[in-house]
């Protein structure tokens, strides 16, 4: 995969012209039916040998070529954004999870527009990582593959939620899931079973959730300008005696700053901070450590109840070209993340910070939409891969 971006980059200035001569197509990029398909192929040192395969399909409906362009989208508004998108998964990992989810998003609905969102999610691991508690927990590099740092954990898990525009470019999120979860140690000697002893545990509960968007950039999917905050709030109800309550928070903020218009430079950078109550399962924690939180660092390295990151990336998107009339988009990234664990506030100011860098591969086709990114990062002496749709944040 390498060698064929490389490869692309050195032949890239032969198909500039080209791609600049046909911008007029662009028009018809965001109407109609667009499918999009990621084969997974890929080795991470977390997760091993990873294979499977991403498919979205988008539904723009039809609308002018002026609001569908992306290249050049009306100064006061940004493009418009799809009718309904079905996102397809189903991955195995070589020492983490099968994953298989469909979900569908529907924009427009009733005279109220509202937007409708429903995740089938069947989730299971025999290899979840658990390293303890707390920014004191202990790793052994030399212990990684002996399944001391593991457990098994397994979720299926329905989510139907709903958003209305309330102001200006403020939204309302309103969710409901219903989660089936089963863990349980893989060995007596592990530090799971240190801390939670040997028993296997179920749980049925429902999450209920509200969130506060407030959006304004330019793509939903590809964000170049403008910037993005939202605030959070998960419950879990004790339906059952032996379930407790539980809660987590969390705030995010998002800015998007062009240096040169057109997605041919910009900068990116992402403040997240997310709380979860004492009696919040393991892996609906905060934590620190792979693609969603801090890159580089092992998968959930770190876990406790406050958590405090900061992400900051410059990307590029340097090749455009059409390939069978489609749109194709190669570029770059080069970013740094860093963060803070601990049990309270209190002792969050007090940890020290965590870091990690690395660089960014993203690749565009079918749609500039559909958007896959590999991310390569280092971190205290380790590193990971990740592949995923869209960009990190």
């Amino acid at each position: 995969m390498l060698s064929a971006l490389c490869l692309l980059a050195f032949l890239s200035p032969l198909f500039l012209p080209a791609a600049q001569a046909n911008e007029g197509e662009q028009a018809r990029d965001r109407q109609g039916v667009h499918w999009g398909g990621l084969p997974v192929f890929n080795y991470s040192s977390d997760l091993g040998l990873s294979i499977g395969g991403f498919a979205r399909r988008f539904d723009y409906g039809g609308g002018s070529p002026q609001e569908k362009s992306d290249d050049n989208p009306p100064e006061e508004e940004k493009p418009a954004s799809f009718e309904n998108l079905w996102t397809l998964q189903f991955t195995h990992a070589q020492h983490g999870p099968n994953i298989a989810f469909a979900n569908y998003e529907l924009t427009g609905v009733s005279r109220y527009h509202l937007r409708l969102f429903t995740q089938v999610l069947s989730f299971q691991n025999d290899h979840q990582p658990y390293f303890g508690l707390g920014e004191h927990s202990v790793y052994d590099r030399a212990l990684a593959g002996s399944g001391v740092y593991q457990y098994f954990f397994g979720k299926y898990e329905i989510t139907q939620a709903v958003r209305k525009n309330i102001v200006d470019n403020v939204d309302l999120e309103l969710s409901l899931a219903v989660s089936s979860e089963t863990q349980k140690p893989i060995q007596e000697l592990s530090q799971f079973s240190t801390d939670f002893g040997n028993l296997k545990t179920h749980h049925d509960y429902p999450k209920l959730g509200v969130s506060l968007i407030m959006d304004k950039r330019d793509s939903e999917f590809i964000p170049s300008k403008g910037y993005r905050f939202s605030g959070a709030l998960i419950s879990s109800p004790a339906l059952a005696q032996d379930a407790p309550h539980w809660a987590r928070a969390d705030l995010d903020a998002r800015a998007y700053y062009p240096f040169i218009s057109s997605r041919w430079l910009w900068f990116a950078i992402q403040l997240h901070y997310a709380q979860s109550s004492e009696d919040t399962p393991l892996q609906d924690k905060a934590k620190l450590g792979s693609f969603g939180t801090l890159r580089g660092l092992p998968l959930g390295r770190y876990s406790s109840n406050n958590a405090l990151t900061a992400r900051a990336e410059i990307r590029s998107v340097v090749i455009r070209m059409r390939i069978f009339d489609m749109p194709l988009k190669v570029g770059s990234g080069v970013f740094v993340d860093t963060g803070k664990i601990g049990a309270s506030l209190g002792e969050i100011r007090n940890n020290p910070f965590h870091k990690s860098a690395g660089v960014s591969i993203i690749g565009s086709y079918f749609t500039d939409d559909f958007v896959g990114t590999t991310d390569i990062a280092f971190s205290e002496g380790g590193y990971a891969y990740y592949l995923t749709l869209g960009h990190a944040f």
